[in-house]
């Protein structure tokens, strides 16, 4: 498992930024190593919610799987 914590200050409400980062089908507009986001559950976001991503790697776009825990 990795685990990632990082921290950027913006000017917005919590609930405003919290709901935008975590659909995780925003990704891209946020984090410039994803290539590609898609949603693979229906409904709104949750604990379980799943997420198949395309990965920028130098010449190589590996994917990865992401799940709302």
């Amino acid at each position: 498992m990795i685990v990632l914590n990082e921290t950027i200050q913006v000017d917005r409400p919590v609930s405003e930024v919290f709901k935008f980062t975590s659909d995780f089908s925003n990704i891209v507009r946020w984090d410039p190593g994803v290539a590609s986001s898609v949603k693979k559950t229906t409904g709104d976001v949750q604990t379980g919610t799943r997420y198949d991503l395309i990965l920028k790697y130098g010449p190589f776009r590996p994917k990865m799987h992401y799940q709302i825990t």
